[in-house]
């Protein structure tokens, strides 16, 4: 299972760097839309208990990760003014 996880984060590593590079208003949705889809498909097929599955789920899942969380950061500091930023940010994510 270690090995696996540590596959899904080079995959999402991976696809969060893409992201960046390819542009980040479009993918930010299809990124979310991608994980979307991929929640009960993803239960099904590890509930399967086959690795291959497993590793099948885990890059299912970290690719719409990668895509919706790499331009997060880009995204939410554009929406505040520079005034606010640092402190709506922080609440934001907390």
């Amino acid at each position: 299972m270690l090995i696996a996880v540590a596959y899904g984060a080079a995959v999402w590593l991976v696809f969060t760097y893409l992201s960046d590079r390819i542009g980040r208003k479009r993918r930010y949705p299809l990124g979310f839309g991608a994980q979307l889809l991929a929640c009960f498909p993803l239960f099904w097929m590890i509930n399967t208990g086959s690795l291959p599955m497993l590793y099948l789920a885990m890059t299912i899942f970290t690719v719409g990760l990668g895509l919706g969380y790499g331009p997060q950061a880009a995204l939410s500091a554009e929406m505040l003014p520079v005034s606010v930023r640092f402190s709506g940010l922080s609440i934001s994510y907390a």
